[in-house]
């Protein structure tokens, strides 16, 4: 399914064992995969996004599998994920 749940969560204040100086964040989406080593790269969040905004979600994800067929098919050419910047 590819569903991926990222949390975070932010210390504040002095105390690291009191709860409330801690604030959570939750992300929810489809995990970004690198199309050559396979690694978790990051969270892509388009069919979230679109829902919010009201977009056809079946059209959203139509335009994604296009979308990520190009990019694997230039990636393969070229020997790296070309979504993602190279490292220096």
């Amino acid at each position: 399914m590819g569903l991926l749940i990222v949390r975070n969560i932010e210390i504040t204040g002095s105390n690291l064992r009191k709860s409330i100086n801690s604030n959570y964040y939750f992300d929810i989406g489809i995990g970004m995969f690198n199309f050559i080593t396979g690694e978790l790269r990051g969270l892509n969040q388009v069919e979230d996004s679109s829902f919010a905004l009201g977009m056809d979600i079946e059209e959203v994800r139509k335009d994604q599998v296009i979308r990520d067929e190009h990019f694997e098919k230039i990636s393969l050419e070229v020997g790296r994920d070309i979504r993602f910047p190279k490292a220096s």
